[in-house]
């Protein structure tokens, strides 16, 4: 099949505006970071992240961990993307 250059526009419009960020250490958190330096389990580093995000003290984005899996990652509001 060939892929038209229209085609292709709009293909890479979606995958612009659909495809989910790569982890960024610098300024996400993921509940597994945040367990492994607190030296809690990934559900207790989940639970502390979920009440600051539900009280709006932080937000939350899917991003693609290095190994190609998603994730939800946490970051301060100001830093949203």
């Amino acid at each position: 099949m060939k892929i038209t250059q229209d085609e292709n526009e709009l293909l890479m419009q979606l995958v612009g505006e659909l495809a989910i960020p790569e982890l960024d250490p610098s300024k996400h958190v993921t509940p597994q970071i945040l367990g492994k330096a607190l030296g809690i389990s990934d559900k207790a580093a989940r639970v502390k992240l979920e009440e600051r995000y539900k009280e709006g003290e932080l937000d939350r984005i899917k991003v693609r961990t290095p190994s190609g899996k998603w994730a939800y990652a946490y970051l301060n509001i100001q830093q949203k993307e």
